[in-house]
């Protein structure tokens, strides 16, 4: 079962079939990570199905989801100047490590756990600062009613469920390939939840302007 590929698929569609009001700038960018992980997600099961060599895909992934979700949080989430400074000297420093890394320790004929775990470690540092500014909001609207909420959730979910998975897969890949499947689809199944509450996020009607 290809959860990878149905769940965003799903998601899209619903999103584009069923959205009850306009898009605003916070919707088109959880669309085109939907839309870029069944495009990656696609690619990646195609060539694994042909016995072919897919995690240079992975590769292009992680560095594509990086760019996209540090984009979010700097234009639509981060308001300070100085972690603004923060999260664009970090996400250098990402870049950094993204190339040492693929040419150096995990080439793109290897899964690039580091920079996957890296990656998702500071989202979820750049998400705790965004449910920080999400606590201090005064409306007399519920926080179920908040696009912020619901994405936020959705990345804390996903990126900091999988840290722990991406972590350990380069170790669990030596030592047990069985355990790397089944490690693969309970990161599958995390990545579905985080699905729906993108969904959720992008159906909701409430968007705090930073």
């Amino acid at each position: 079962m290809y959860l990878d590929v149905v769940a965003p698929l799903t998601v899209f569609l619903f999103c584009l079939f069923f959205k009850r009001i306009g898009l605003v700038k916070s919707d088109l960018i959880l669309l085109l990570f939907l839309f870029s992980q069944l495009f990656f997600n696609g690619i990646a099961n195609i060539l694994q199905y042909n016995q072919i060599n897919n995690h240079w895909v992975y590769h292009c992934n992680c560095f594509f989801t990086q760019l996209l979700f540090t984009y979010y949080f700097y234009t639509l989430i981060i308001s300070d100047r100085l972690i603004q400074k923060i999260v664009v000297i970090t996400f250098c420093g990402f870049l950094v490590f993204f190339f040492v890394n693929l040419i150096f320790i995990q080439s793109y004929t290897s899964f690039n756990s580091y920079s996957y775990s890296i990656g998702a470690f500071l989202l979820c540092m750049y998400t705790y600062y965004g449910f920080q500014n999400l606590m201090n909001y005064k409306s007399g609207d519920t926080i179920f009613e908040l696009k912020l909420f619901w994405s936020l959730s959705g990345i804390l979910i996903y990126f900091g469920s999988s840290l722990l998975i991406f972590l350990s897969y380069n170790y669990l890949s030596i030592v047990s390939y069985d355990n790397v499947g089944t490690l693969w689809r309970i990161h599958n199944i995390f990545f579905a939840i985080g699905c729906i509450f993108f969904f959720k996020s992008i159906n909701s009607k409430i968007w705090i302007q930073k």
